[in-house]
């Protein structure tokens, strides 16, 4: 750690053994030390987080005793104030994964790892996270859980429709054989099996603007200003999207669902739950994913009719924001 006279900030340096540095001590000589914890899924009524226990203290006279998850409304949760508590039948260094049940449908918690020894007992860092509100289906009997962020309520997974609301068929286009035409269309998700239930469909702007709606009866597509007030519920474009984005990732290729490494900012405290998805543009490339370019997802808005620009999101794997784009004419296909 590096202080400096001429800035206030702290920084980490890279050092050689041949270096001399200063040391401060800290109070807590035997106690476990806790390392990540990380929000895997919710549903309405559970919650499964995995952390990590990486020192046990370093006492053989003082081994880890019990180690778990505490979860509460109020922050910091603890072993002596909690909720909800889940105890991991091995108390020893290394990770481990809980699923909270019995937790209430569309309410925010937040939780804590812990571990305890001879000495005491250590806590991770909290994370706050928020349970499903409901569970809806769309025309085809696909099932959505929705979450409320705020005063909207957002479906909690992409859409997988393959028919207009009133029964219609959408016009299916296979990227492999054909390329993408100005049209009511649709095309699979370049994912397989249950990823492509979890990442959804592509839809082309002419679905997004149609009179007709692909969404379950009641919901509609967002308008730019319903995603603006999304944003600037969750703190503003620089930080909304890790608060939007599901909290795995992979170090190599995160078609299974995972966002690439870093996954920088990502908390889905919101339960937005947003995976990498890219998008297919108009030759039937799909872009945005990381064999060919960084892993992103992309939503399509609903533009008003006075306009000639299809306005999309996007969230990225190396960014805590959310940036849009303007479209003029565009033929690409987002996710909804």
């Amino acid at each position: 750690l590096s202080l400096n006279w001429s800035s206030t900030e702290a920084n980490l340096w890279p050092n050689f053994p041949e270096d001399g540095y200063s040391v401060r001590c800290i109070w807590g000589e035997g106690n476990p030390r806790m390392g990540d914890i990380r929000l895997n899924n919710t549903t309405l009524d559970q919650a499964t987080i995995t952390a990590e226990v990486i020192s046990d203290g370093g006492d053989v006279n003082y081994p880890i005793l019990s180690r778990g998850i505490v979860l509460s409304a109020n922050p910091s949760p603890s072993v002596d104030s909690y909720d909800y508590i889940s105890t991991d039948p091995l108390g020893e260094i290394g990770s481990f994964t809980l699923t909270l049940m019995g937790l209430n449908n569309n309410t925010a918690y937040y939780a804590r790892a812990y571990a305890t020894n001879g000495v005491g007992t250590a806590y991770s860092k909290d994370i706050k996270l928020r349970t499903y509100n409901q569970v809806i289906n769309d025309i085809d009997d696909n099932s959505y859980y929705t979450v409320v962020i705020g005063d909207q309520h957002w479906l909690a997974r992409n859409l997988n429709v393959t028919k207009y609301n009133d029964g219609s068929e959408l016009i299916f286009i296979d990227p492999q054989t054909a390329h993408l035409h100005d049209g009511s269309y649709y095309t699979y998700s370049p994912f397989p099996g249950d990823n492509a239930v979890n990442v959804g469909n592509f839809y082309s702007i002419s679905i997004i603007n149609d009179s007709k709606s692909i969404c379950p009866v009641g919901w509609r597509i967002p308008f730019i200003e319903d995603w603006e007030t999304l944003i600037d519920y969750l703190g503003g474009s620089e930080v909304a999207g890790g608060k939007m984005k599901t909290t795995s990732f992979d170090t190599e290729y995160p078609g299974n669902g995972n966002w690439l490494y870093p996954n920088f900012g990502a908390t889905n405290e919101s339960n937005f739950s947003a995976v990498p998805t890219g998008y297919q543009g108009s030759s039937g490339y799909f872009y945005g994913l990381p064999s060919f370019e960084p892993a992103n997802e992309y939503f399509w808005s609903k533009t008003p009719s006075n306009e000639n620009k299809n306005w999309s999101y996007s969230l990225s794997y190396s960014y805590s924001g959310i940036e849009s784009y303007s479209w003029l004419g565009s033929e690409n296909g987002h996710e909804d």
